[in-house]
């Protein structure tokens, strides 16, 4: 076995990625901490700001709209840039509208372009996934996946963390500004990139001729469920990060309550937290093809699961700064290297024929768990409290690990990739 490492890749695919992720992470990162701080100041109660994981519905609901994605597309343009290049646009577009819109006054308007920017956001994602799944051999996985979290990540330190921690200095119209633009910017590199030849649509147990063939891919997802061990995949990957969202998605409304200002909480959650995050990614690039997917997964699972618990421990004292810091960015460390693990195996398990459409079929299942688990969260806290909500939180994050052995035991996840991955 070898160590990922050595492995060889073109870094123009690891910049392409790291852009194109990074285009998302941006505007991401600033809303998901600016709206749950703000209207806890603001007196919202926990159960009213976990409803807000409802905003990301767009991402839980885009596999209705990835067959689409996958089929329609101008064979000038290429069929990735067709949805890159007019998705990242509008994503821009929605950013800079919010900028007369204020948050207290004008909550509905200011709410429903976040929507929009979701709905933009997650059909660029499922063009992006694609285009990944198109580029990258089994062995560039490891570190490809990186290369998408860490950029990913890395505008989630700016817009989460830099530009939230500056948002009362610099104003939120100069903050809207430039996401905005800085999205536009990245428009540069779709425009100019280069895809691979789509490869040609052959249905799995079926003959079809060619120009039939693109007509039938939710024909070949449903093959997919049928197979031996689908039921128990769907549930992992649904449930998989589900202990991660309900004791994480409160922990920025716990500093607000603990005293916390907008600049502590953008440093420690937005840029303390994401740089360790980053690291976590790049690391768990590297390691994931040494001990192997499913090891990797089970690893990483429970030194995330140790520092939420040790984070509700922690939260029964007097919670300082330091603390603040240390325990976060430990947490958001191990959460990188689940991630990058755990996509890398989403990967191995779709067909590349439709990689589109698979592979957004999937994450659509991951943002539901985490969107319900948000919500969830925002009740259990408000009845149990916090330390409660971490420790139950980091238990839940093992919850997934046994159906591990099952989807080894189907070999499930060597379908489509003849690969040994232990």
């Amino acid at each position: 076995m070898t160590f990922g490492v050595n492995m060889p890749i073109n870094p123009k695919k690891l910049l392409t990625l790291t852009v194109l992720y990074f285009t998302q992470g941006l505007p991401f990162g600033f809303f998901v901490h600016y709206l749950p701080i703000v209207l806890r100041r603001q007196g919202v109660s926990l159960e009213e700001i976990g409803w807000l994981g409802v905003l990301a519905l767009p991402w839980s609901l885009k596999f209705l709209w990835s067959p689409l994605v996958d089929k329609y597309y101008f064979q000038r343009v290429g069929r990735r840039r067709s949805w890159i290049i007019p998705m990242q646009f509008l994503m821009g577009l929605s950013v800079i509208i919010c900028m007369p819109f204020d948050l207290e006054r004008h909550l509905f308007f200011f709410i429903l372009f976040i929507f929009l920017l979701n709905l933009f956001s997650a059909t660029q994602d499922i063009a992006v996934d694609g285009f990944a799944v198109d580029i990258l051999t089994s062995e560039e996985r490891g570190v490809g996946n990186s290369a998408q979290v860490a950029g990913y990540k890395l505008g989630m330190i700016l817009g989460g963390g830099i530009l939230l921690a500056y948002s009362n200095a610099l104003g939120t119209n100069l903050v809207f500004l430039l996401m905005g633009s800085l999205i536009w910017f990245a428009l540069l590199l779709p425009l100019f990139m280069k895809e691979p030849h789509a490869q040609t649509y052959k249905p799995l147990k079926r003959e079809f001729k060619d120009e039939e063939a693109e007509t039938h891919v939710l024909q070949d997802l449903r093959e997919f469920f049928r197979l031996k061990g689908a039921i128990a995949l769907i549930v992992f990957i649904t449930f998989y990060k589900f202990g991660e969202s309900f004791g994480g998605s409160m922990f920025k409304v716990f500093l607000v309550d603990e005293g916390f200002s907008n600049r502590d909480i953008g440093f420690i959650v937005g840029t303390y937290g994401m740089v360790f995050s980053f690291v976590g990614s790049a690391l768990g690039g590297l390691l994931v093809n040494w001990l192997g997917r499913l090891r990797s997964l089970i690893y990483f699972s429970l030194l995330q699961a140790i520092m939420l618990i040790c984070l509700g421990i922690m939260s029964c004292t007097e919670f300082s700064y330091s603390a603040a810091v240390i325990i976060n960015s430990l947490e958001h460390l191990f959460g990188g290297m689940v991630t990058t693990a755990f996509f890398a195996f989403i990967m191995d398990v779709v067909d590349p024929r439709i990689g589109g459409t698979h592979y957004t079929l999937f994450a659509s299942f991951v943002v539901a768990g985490m969107g319900g688990a948000s919500v969830m969260a925002g009740y259990f806290a408000s009845y149990f409290g916090y330390p409660l909500l971490f420790i139950i939180g980091g238990v839940l994050t093992l919850f997934p690990l046994p159906l591990l052995s099952k989807i080894k035991k189907d070999a499930l996840y060597l379908h489509y990739n003849t690969e040994i991955i232990s």
